[in-house]
């Protein structure tokens, strides 16, 4: 269960990192900016699993 606890501990030990990934437009074949995602790598080095994926329609 993840709580306000476990994610200070996981700042404390260093655990959460930003990725960032491109947004490309297609019809441009160009990168027209970027977002940035925090991670947070487990000690077990499992990366902890994020909100389910859902698409933009």
């Amino acid at each position: 269960m993840i709580n306000v606890e476990t994610i200070h501990a996981g700042l404390d030990n260093g655990e959460l990192f930003i990725e960032y990934l491109p947004i490309i437009e297609l019809q441009h074949e160009r990168c027209a900016g970027a977002e940035a995602l925090v991670r947070w790598q487990r000690p077990t080095g499992a990366l902890h699993p994020g909100p389910k994926p859902w698409r933009h329609c």
